[in-house]
């Protein structure tokens, strides 16, 4: 996988080269000036809820909350009394909370959900939280093209060891020299 690419005017590293954002660093607690405690509450039991799926960044900026590895995958907006919290899936997914459901071609999914209180962050919540951040490390296809590609070769190595006319497939004895095959 390619490093991230690093803004030289603010530091906030991104999968891709020159994308655009807003450059603005700014102190967590800003999003919470003026909102009861336990809106930072909640949002601290948002947070290291998705820390269960594993390490990330926490980026504030000028509207949102975004949390990120190579890319955001789930982030919250801060209002007074609850927290509008989002994830990034690769699929159409199913959960009491989301409110809000975005599709983005080619085949993402933004969902947008609110969270009033810690009893919403359940075990199927969580599930979604984890395959959310496996889209941020953008981990989200590796398995699948990882398998698709060992069928391919077995393909392959199939027709080969038929075209040979043999059941080898493909394999041949020590310092044998190769015939080409068109396959």
């Amino acid at each position: 996988m390619a490093p991230l690419w690093k803004c030289p005017k603010c530091g906030h590293r991104f999968a891709t080269r020159n994308l655009w954002h807003s450059c603005v660093r700014l102190p967590l607690a800003v999003h919470f000036s003026g909102k009861p405690k336990r809106t930072r509450g909640l949002f601290d039991a948002w947070r290291a809820f998705v820390r269960r799926a594993g390490p990330f960044h926490v980026y504030a900026q000028k509207t949102r909350i975004v949390f990120m590895t190579r890319a955001r995958f789930a982030g919250a907006m801060i209002r007074r009394d609850w927290i509008d919290a989002a994830l990034w899936l690769k699929r159409r997914a199913e959960h009491p909370l989301l409110t809000r459901v975005e599709y983005i071609p080619p085949g993402n999914w933004a969902y947008r959900f609110r969270l009033t209180d810690r009893s919403q962050l359940d075990r199927a919540l969580l599930d979604l939280v984890r395959e959310s951040y496996a889209v941020g490390k953008q981990e989200h296809g590796m398995a699948a093209r990882a398998q698709d590609g060992r069928r391919r070769f077995r393909a392959r190595e199939e027709a080969f060891g038929r075209a040979r006319g043999t059941e080898e497939r493909g394999r041949r004895p020590r310092g044998e020299v190769a015939e080409s095959y068109v396959i």
